[in-house]
């Protein structure tokens, strides 16, 4: 499948070197495509500019800052039209001690305005860039939860997410990213300010009985 990734950060990098491990074409969104710390990302994927990626792309991540969210999609316009848009962002407050939306409204929820005409999945949003390299930590795979309004793209994005080596857990419904971002905020509390580090995960524990 061909993925575009939009973002070229530590979250854009792990999740496509990590993607073409499982042979897919990994195409990458920069506002600077020609810049020299894309070279490292040319050795195995295409680095354009971002509506270039998205026409390209299947299925389209956005891996932005949140402040600059808004922007980007605005910026790829129509080249998202009838495609599948992964939400990979998080709308913190700058100094991570809460989220800028949150109650009755989501990043996911408002990227889903914004992209009126996508298929808006909120998913690998609660993962740090080190567990993207390696969802798997000692031995039990980390959880990713998935949230959207469409069950079938809810499955393609699943499946997506496995194979990166996470375990994921669909969510029916686009409004559930409330709560998938309060785990990403809690995620990033536990490593960042209770000092349990950035290769740390969550996981699902069911009794089989």
């Amino acid at each position: 499948m061909k993925i575009a990734i939009i973002g070229t950060g530590n979250v854009g990098t792990a999740l496509g070197s990590n993607w073409k491990k499982s042979n897919h074409e990994i195409i990458y969104g920069s506002r600077s495509p020609q810049d020299e710390k894309n070279i490292e990302l040319e050795k195995f994927a295409q680095v354009l500019t971002l509506s270039q990626a998205a026409m390209l792309g299947d299925v389209i991540v956005l891996a932005t800052p949140w402040q600059s969210t808004e922007e980007a999609i605005n910026e790829m316009g129509s080249t998202l039209d009838a495609k599948i848009v992964i939400d990979a962002t998080n709308p913190l407050k700058p100094d991570l001690s809460g989220l800028l939306l949150y109650g009755d409204n989501s990043g996911g929820e408002q990227i889903a305005k914004w992209a009126s005409k996508s298929k808006v999945v909120k998913a690998l949003n609660s993962a740090f860039a080190k567990v993207m390299e390696q969802p798997e930590i000692n031995g039990v795979k980390s959880m990713m939860l998935i949230a959207g309004d469409d069950l079938s793209v809810l499955h393609t994005v699943a499946e997506l997410v496995d194979d990166l080596g996470f375990q994921s857990q669909k969510m029916n419904g686009i409004r559930n990213s409330r709560l998938l971002e309060m785990v990403g905020l809690t995620l990033i509390t536990l490593g960042y300010k209770e000092g349990l580090g950035y290769e740390i995960g969550l996981s699902i524990l069911k009794n089989k009985k």
